[in-house]
C-alpha cells in the first residue's frame, strides 16, 4: 500500500491495532459501536455482553449485577434479590426480611409458607418447623407450640387433633401416639384436652372411646365415671339412660329388676292398694276397702258402714241393733238401755233409748216389755226389776209393783 488511506477500516463489533492484518472481534465483556476502532470498550458497570464482535452492552436484568466489562449477568446470591435493571455491584441487591426469602438471582422475596419461618434476614430458605410446633400464617419469625388435645408433625401448618379416644394436656406433642387414651369408664371426643367421666346414667366398659354407652332400659348407673350399669330395683323402672330408678307409681307394683317403662309395674286388684315403690300390693285392711282396681290406698269404710275381712271391695250395711261409725271394722252393738231396729246406724246416740215399763239388752233390735211380776220404773235400763215379796205385778210394761191384798 503506498498509504494510509488504502487501509480498510474496522467494523463495528471489532478493532484492530496498529499494523495489523486482519480486523478481530470484541471479546465478551467488551464492545465497540463505531467503525475504525483500535480498542474494544468495556462494558459499562450495570451492563454485559456475552457475545463476542458487538456493538453493543446489554442491561443488567432484574435479579442481577453487573460489574464493569461483565461477559454475564452475574446473580444476587441467596438472601438477596432485584426487581430493578442495571445493577453494578452485588451489594446493590436488596436483602430479605424476617419471614422471607429469597433464593439465587431472585426479582423479589417470598414469603415463608405455613409450616415454615425465618427469623432472621437475608436468608435464602425458610426453616421448618419444628415437630411439636406449627405456624399457620405465612411470612412469620417464628412457630407456635402445638396446643394441649393436638400434636404437630415437622413443617405442620396447623396442630392436628388427638383422635377421638385419646387426649393430651400437655403442649408441644409431636405424633398420635403421644395423645393419652382414655380410660375405662371415661370418654374422650376427639381434640380432647382431658378425658371426661361418663355420667350418671351411661357407662364406658372400653378404654379408648369417644362417647359413653346409655344403660339400656331395665338399667341405672347413679354415679360417674362407672363401666356397667346396674339392674333396676324391685317396685320401680329404669327407662334408657336412666340415672336413678324412678318408683312406680300409686296403684301399681312389682317384685322385677328389669322394667323399662311405668307400663310394665303391675296394676293394684280391687281390694288392694299400693303406694308409689311398691313389690308388691297390700290389702285392704279391716274397716278400709277399695272398690276400684290401681289405687294407691284404701277408703275408710263410711259412717253406717263396716267391713270384717281384708282385701275387700264394699263394705256391709251396719244391722238393726248396732251402729258404726266410720271406717268401722265391726259392727258395734246399741248398748243395753237401747236399741235400733234401723240399718246403717252411725252412732251410739242414733239407738233409741228403751220407755219406762221396757228393757233392751245389748244389741237389741227392740225393746221388750217388762213381764209379769217384774217392773222397770226408769227408762233406759237393760233390765226389768222383780217384784219385791209382798207385791205383786200382773200386767206387762209396768212402772211399779203392787202391795199385796188382805187374805193374799
Amino acid at each position: 500500500l503506498s498509504s494510509a488511506d488504502q487501509c480498510t477500516r474496522t467494523d463495528a463489533g471489532y478493532y484492530a491495532s496498529t499494523g495489523s492484518t486482519k480486523q478481530t472481534k470484541c471479546s465478551p465483556g467488551t464492545v465497540q459501536p463505531i467503525t475504525g476502532k483500535g480498542v474494544c470498550d468495556r462494558c459499562a458497570a450495570g451492563t454485559y455482553q456475552t457475545n463476542e464482535g458487538e456493538d453493543g452492552c446489554v442491561a443488567c436484568e432484574p435479579g442481577s449485577y453487573c460489574p464493569e466489562g461483565a461477559s454475564a449477568a452475574l446473580p444476587c446470591k441467596e438472601g438477596s434479590y432485584s426487581n430493578s435493571t442495571n445493577l453494578s455491584s452485588k451489594d446493590m441487591c436488596t436483602e430479605t426480611n424476617v419471614g422471607h426469602f429469597a433464593s439465587t438471582g431472585s426479582t423479589e422475596q417470598a414469603k415463608c409458607s405455613p409450616g415454615t419461618v425465618q427469623p432472621v434476614a437475608k436468608q435464602g430458605t425458610c426453616d421448618t418447623c419444628a415437630a411439636g410446633t406449627y405456624q399457620a400464617g405465612e411470612a412469620e419469625q417464628a412457630c407456635v407450640a402445638c396446643e394441649p388435645g393436638s400434636f404437630c408433625p415437622a413443617g405442620a401448618s396447623a396442630p392436628l387433633p388427638c383422635a377421638e379416644g385419646s387426649y393430651s394436656i400437655s403442649t408441644n406433642l409431636m405424633g398420635p401416639s403421644e395423645c393419652t387414651p382414655s380410660d375405662k369408664g371415661s370418654f374422650a371426643p376427639t381434640g380432647s384436652t382431658e378425658q371426661a367421666p361418663c355420667s350418671a346414667g351411661t357407662v364406658q366398659p372400653l378404654d379408648r372411646q369417644p362417647k359413653c354407652d346409655q344403660c339400656g332400659a331395665g338399667k341405672f348407673v347413679n354415679k360417674s365415671g362407672h363401666t356397667d350399669c346396674h339392674v333396676c330395683l324391685p317396685g320401680s323402672y329404669c327407662p334408657k339412660g336412666a340415672s336413678a330408678p324412678l318408683s312406680c307409681g300409686e296403684g301399681t307394683h312389682s317384685n322385677r329388676t328389669d322394667l323399662g317403662a311405668a307400663a310394665d309395674c303391675t296394676g293394684t286388684d280391687a281390694g288392694h292398694f299400693s303406694p308409689a315403690g311398691s313389690t308388691e300390693q297390700t290389702r285392704c285392711s279391716p274397716g278400709t276397702v277399695q272398690p276400684d282396681a290401681g289405687k294407691g290406698a284404701c277408703d275408710r269404710c263410711a259412717a253406717g258402714t263396716y267391713q270384717t275381712n281384708e282385701g275387700e271391695d264394699g263394705c256391709v250395711a251396719c244391722e238393726p241393733g248396732s251402729y258404726c261409725p266410720e271406717g268401722a271394722s265391726a259392727a258395734l252393738p246399741c248398748k243395753e238401755g237401747s236399741y235400733s231396729n234401723s240399718t246403717n246406724l252411725s252412732s251410739k246416740d242414733m239407738c233409741t233409748e228403751t220407755n219406762v215399763g221396757h228393757f233392751a239388752s245389748t244389741g237389741s233390735t227392740e225393746q221388750a216389755k217388762c213381764s209379769p211380776g217384774t217392773v222397770q220404773p226408769v227408762a233406759k235400763q237393760g233390765t226389768c226389776d222383780t217384784c219385791a215379796a209382798g207385791t205383786y205385778q200382773a200386767g206387762e210394761a209396768e212402772q211399779a209393783c203392787v202391795a199385796c191384798e188382805p187374805g193374799s
